[in-house]
């Protein structure tokens, strides 16, 4: 008789590893966030990084699942969600949040290099390379910074917001707009 609910204990996976061998496979660790999770995590240089809904980044060693650091990066009545993915790059953290900023916080130490207001809420990912760290804003802007010093290297102003991650193809950009348009812009 199915009640509606069921209990086992941990479950236990197997899959077939290399020549056909059973290999174990399942939950390695579990990290406790405090909060709901709003970002896609990101991975390098052994460690994880994932925002939260009230403004926290929180460093986790890969291998461990042991907090390396955490940091409050955007507070405030709302505005501290981050809903941005993080980038991370050169040993930085790349991420935006609804307090209309996007942060650059160093990988090991959380240190906040710095902060660049963009004037209106950032939902997508930043992208980026050695060329710069692009991110779009719920006006329609897509704005270019400095990876070093957060210093606009360019803006361009979309006809509505954006609200999709750019991507870096080549020496050009493909931005998805909220105006069912598709912008290839140079990068």
């Amino acid at each position: 008789l199915n009640q509606g609910v069921s209990h086992s204990p941990r479950p236990r996976y197997a899959g077939h590893g290399e020549g056909g061998s059973a290999r174990p496979f399942g939950l390695k660790w579990k990290y406790f966030l405090g909060d709901g999770a709003t970002s896609t995590p990101a991975f390098a240089d052994g460690k994880v990084v994932v925002c939260t809904e009230s403004g926290m980044i929180h460093v986790v060693e890969g291998a461990t699942g042991h907090k390396a650091w955490g940091r409050r990066i955007a507070a405030g009545s709302g505005a501290g969600f981050v809903f941005s993915s993080p980038l991370i790059r050169d040993g930085r953290i790349y991420v935006g949040a609804k307090d209309h900023h996007l942060y650059c916080v160093d990988l090991r130490s959380g240190e906040v290099h710095w902060a660049h207001d963009a004037g209106k809420e950032i939902y997508a990912a930043p992208k980026g390379d050695a060329r710069g760290i692009v991110f779009s804003t719920a006006d329609g802007h897509v704005i270019c910074l400095d990876p070093q010093s957060g210093e606009r290297r360019w803006r361009f102003q979309a006809d509505r917001e954006i609200g999709a991650a750019a991507a870096i193809w080549g020496q050009q950009l493909l931005i998805p707009g909220r105006d069912r348009t598709m912008y290839r812009i140079d990068y």
